[in-house]
């Protein structure tokens, strides 16, 4: 795993400058004091030639901040070039921004959609490449895992953190070591709600029943 102490120098595609493979790993990096790039909110309609063209510098500006170590300036413009479309690129770049940074929930969910935009282009080497990044990560988090019963109430919300995810028969989010709270609203019930300490490794599994029952803690175990 490419972690904090080296940068990544990625072979690009010459048809798309923004999919990139690794070629080298070998400068140690300094700290970023910048707060941690974060994923702008996706663009509702499809972007413009004109967008995509401003995606585009700004990538190629991240590329050569990078370069020049510029990291946190770098960091910025491949958000602002991800804001616009998140393509393989983007997504490894900001990946490896959180993995400087510190944050690494945030550089696994990059890395991971690395490797799905990988997945679906069918680029098998850069898929698995973005995903062995994430893999990488996993021992060093803590796994959430919500199922809920079927059929899933409408309105039903999950949130973990200051994250709400979207309702689904099985949830899976990683978080970084800490305190975690997670709350779960089901309509027609009191709000279920948990709070423990997340330990690295480790996973943590809450079954909500179609009947959800009174709130405790013994709800959630690890296997």
């Amino acid at each position: 795993m490419l972690g904090c102490g080296v940068i990544a120098t990625y072979k690009c595609d010459p048809l798309d400058q923004r999919w990139c493979a690794l070629q080298t790993a070998d400068r140690a990096l300094p700290p970023t004091v910048a707060p941690p790039a974060q994923p702008a909110r996706p663009v509702p309609r499809a972007p413009t030639p004109a967008q995509l063209a401003d995606a585009d510098r700004w990538f190629e500006a991240g590329r050569a901040l990078a370069k020049a170590q510029r990291f946190a300036e770098a960091c910025e413009q491949f958000a602002r070039s991800d804001a616009i479309e998140r393509t393989f690129g983007t997504a490894l770049n900001l990946g490896d921004c959180a993995v400087r940074d510190g944050h690494l929930d945030q550089a696994w969910r990059r890395y991971d959609d690395a490797g799905r935009l990988a997945d679906t282009a069918g680029a098998a080497s850069l898929a698995k490449f973005a995903h062995e990044q994430a893999a990488a990560l996993t021992p060093r988090l803590c796994a959430i895992i919500v199922t809920l019963a079927d059929p899933i109430i409408a309105g039903t919300t999950v949130r973990v953190g200051d994250r709400e995810l979207p309702a689904a028969a099985k949830l899976r989010w990683l978080v970084e070591p800490r305190e975690i709270d997670i709350a779960i609203t089901v309509p027609g019930s009191p709000v279920l709600h948990w709070q423990f300490h997340g330990k690295a490794g480790e996973t943590k599994v809450i079954s909500v029943p179609a009947q959800p029952p009174a709130v405790t803690v013994e709800d959630v175990t690890a296997p």
